[in-house]
């Protein structure tokens, strides 16, 4: 399906605002367990839970690296009365419970959650059940890196720091060079990416926060953090994938192909199509996490109105980011 150069914005509501949140480095937290050192082998154990930041336009000063994506806001809308932008509304995150961590106080390991709700139940791997599979579109990937903290400093609540490039973990003491077969570096900061997906409704799921009809299917937008293993298996796959299979031809306003000599001119598009995730159990030294496993669903290929509302998520995604980096 192809793409036109200009694309009309959605007319589903203001195009979403986008706030910024990263922990300090070193930053002590206060939490009731020790880190869920099952979810960092997996490496899907975010820095910080998504915590509450003021929204950023584009005339205001950044003062922080990562970026979140905040719901439609408004202060005109009519309503809602008050200081409602006072409170941000952050984007969901989608999850599967590990083994260990405070997530086990509510939820057995294996449930996958959206939204701090129960999205699938554990699989009965006793009775050799399929692991769940979620169908999602990605929006935005971005690639920080992450301190890998000692079990002593996670066992005292420290919060590993998070960079958004390596001259930022340099400034900081650390290292992105891991030698192979070498010793890791006491100061070693690792890849992660904060992926940004729309998630399509399973089927037969009641869960409240697919909220969005665009191509006729119900979609929610959803924050996955992915380091270590999960990495290499999610957002690494689908920007590796994307460097090859995800082109789309260039249309022209009058709807006609733009061509490079005798054929059409082809673009990338990171959410031309979905993909599947789903989480099993791997074996990891002494740890058994769940480990993600994307695959991309090529004859499944969004649609324009779908299109049209990731490219307009994806430029505020953008702008913010620039402002970041002038403020610096």
């Amino acid at each position: 399906m192809a793409i036109k150069a200009s694309l009309k914005k959605s007319s589903r509501g203001p195009a979403p605002t986008v706030t910024t949140d990263a922990p300090a480095k070193g930053k002590v937290v206060d939490v009731e367990a020790s880190v869920d050192l099952e979810a960092a082998v997996a490496g899907e154990q975010e820095a910080a839970p998504e915590t509450a930041t003021a929204a950023v336009t584009t005339n205001a000063v950044a003062t922080r690296t990562t970026t979140e994506v905040s719901h439609y806001q408004s202060s005109n809308t009519p309503g809602f009365q008050g200081d409602w932008e006072s409170i941000p509304s952050k984007f969901p995150q989608v999850k599967i419970v590990q083994g260990s961590g405070k997530l086990m106080k509510e939820f057995n390991s294996g449930t996958i959650i959206y939204d701090g709700m129960e999205l699938f139940p554990p699989v009965n791997k006793a009775k050799k059940e399929a692991p769940h599979k979620l169908t999602f579109v990605p929006v935005d990937l971005t690639l920080q890196f992450r301190e890998k903290l000692s079990k002593e400093r996670s066992d005292e609540g420290e919060m590993p720091g998070i960079a958004k490039d390596t001259q930022e973990v340099e400034r900081n003491g650390g290292t992105t060079n891991w030698p192979y077969g070498q010793p890791q570096p006491d100061n070693y900061w690792e890849p992660s990416g904060r992926c940004l997906f729309l998630l399509e409704r399973p089927e037969g799921s009641d869960h409240p926060g697919f909220a969005m009809s665009l191509d006729g299917k119900d979609y929610g937008i959803a924050v996955y953090y992915a380091a270590g293993g999960a990495f290499n298996r999610c957002p690494k796959l689908i920007r590796d994938t994307g460097k090859t299979s995800l082109f789309v031809p260039v249309i022209d306003e009058n709807g006609v192909p733009v061509m490079n000599g005798k054929f059409p001119l082809k673009q990338k598009m990171l959410y031309k199509c979905h993909w599947t995730i789903e989480w099993d159990m791997e074996q990891r030294g002494a740890f058994t996490p769940y480990l993600p496993m994307c695959r991309l669903m090529r004859n499944y290929e969004t649609g324009p109105e779908l299109r049209s509302y990731c490219q307009t998520l994806e430029e505020n995604v953008a702008t913010v980011n620039a402002a970041a980096a002038a403020a610096e």
